[in-house]
């Protein structure tokens, strides 16, 4: 039982790291979308239209990725703690909604990394070579955080026991 809190502890943990580096890289990359847009914003053109549409995309992708890692992490946190989640008498439906956020929260982080790469060729024009380096970085790791919140579901699914047992809350009057 110690042994599947730990694995799932571990691997909040490193997900909780990679998602900080994530927000980090996006946050920056944000900005350098939003100069890039606001470049283009002081000129008017049908095609630079397009562009700054596609831009509010990708803006859009940035903030709600933000939020959402902060918010799976932060409640996450929560619902993991092992002595509020055992001695609730919800601790099944605690942990059916961090393995369903952590489906969700995958599935967003999918959708993000796919709209910032399809963005790409766009992004090209109006930055430099670093920044460009920091843009591919943003969607690789929202494909490694796709990952990452799936292996996480699956150790949520395999160790639910381990959380929601009588034994969990049995181990906790011990203390």
């Amino acid at each position: 039982m110690w042994l599947l809190r730990g694995v799932v502890w571990t691997l909040w943990g490193a997900n909780a790291a990679l998602s900080l580096v994530y927000c980090i890289i996006a946050a920056v990359s944000y900005s350098n979308v939003n100069k890039l847009y606001k470049k283009l914003g002081s000129q008017e053109n049908k095609e630079l239209n397009h562009s700054k549409i596609s831009m509010m995309g990708i803006q859009s992708a940035y903030v709600l990725g933000i939020i959402i890692i902060t918010a799976y992490t932060s409640y996450s946190f929560l619902i993991l703690m092992r002595r509020w989640f055992a001695q609730s008498r919800l601790a099944g439906l605690k942990h059916g909604i961090i393995v369903t956020s952590s489906v969700c929260t995958s599935m967003f982080m999918l959708l993000s990394a796919l709209t910032l790469h399809s963005h790409e060729t766009q992004i090209h024009g109006g930055l430099n070579d670093e920044h460009i380096n920091t843009y591919q970085a943003s969607f690789l790791f929202a494909y490694v955080l796709t990952g990452t919140y799936m292996v996480i579901f699956v150790a949520l699914i395999f160790s639910e026991s381990a959380f929601t047992s009588e034994g969990s809350a049995a181990a906790l009057d011990v203390e």
